[in-house]
């Protein structure tokens, strides 16, 4: 019996995330029809790719027709839910579905700031420091629980729920 796994893993460009077949695969059985459905934010009908056994994908906007095939350079991939499906024949019943949250483009915005905490802290006071510091942190806890609230716990109001907050916190900082 086959048991199907794949990784979902962010690349260092916004433009872009990986999906990669872990799956332990039985080798008395033979593996076919595998397709891979992702479902962009938003959208209803999923991006279909036919793959074989130990893929390897890197999504951008043309293979998820977001833009043009020839677009370039790419333009960030949108935060939000994405449901991946992957599935085998007999594909009905033997499949796995996951959702992604994706955080990159929060995540880039909390980078910059830390980054420039650290840069500017010579020129602040401790408390001015630490106050700052701390409101960070606690910014970077809410997108790390909503990331988990969606992926693990497939609680998508909480998830987003704690993206739009601390959405709102970064835009003040």
């Amino acid at each position: 019996m086959h048991t199907l796994d794949i990784d979902i893993s962010d690349t260092r460009s916004l433009s872009t995330f990986r999906v990669t077949d872990n799956s332990s695969i039985d080798c008395n059985i033979p593996v076919t029809d595998g397709l891979l459905q992702v479902f962009v934010p938003t959208f209803s009908i999923p991006v279909i790719q036919r793959v074989a056994p130990n893929f390897s994908i890197v999504f951008n906007c043309a293979n998820l027709k977001l833009c043009p095939p020839d677009t370039n350079p790419l333009p960030e991939l949108p935060d939000g839910i994405y449901r991946i499906n992957y599935s085998v024949a007999p594909n009905m019943y033997v499949y796995v579905d996951y959702m992604y949250f994706r955080v990159s483009a929060l995540v880039s915005i909390y980078n910059q700031l830390k980054y420039n905490l650290y840069q500017e802290k010579c020129n602040m006071d401790k408390d001015e420091f630490e106050r700052r510091r701390k409101t960070l942190n606690d910014i970077k806890d809410k997108i790390d629980a909503g990331k988990y609230a969606v992926e693990d716990q497939h609680d998508m109001k909480m998830g987003t729920s704690l993206y739009s907050e601390a959405k709102s916190l970064l835009q003040k900082c």
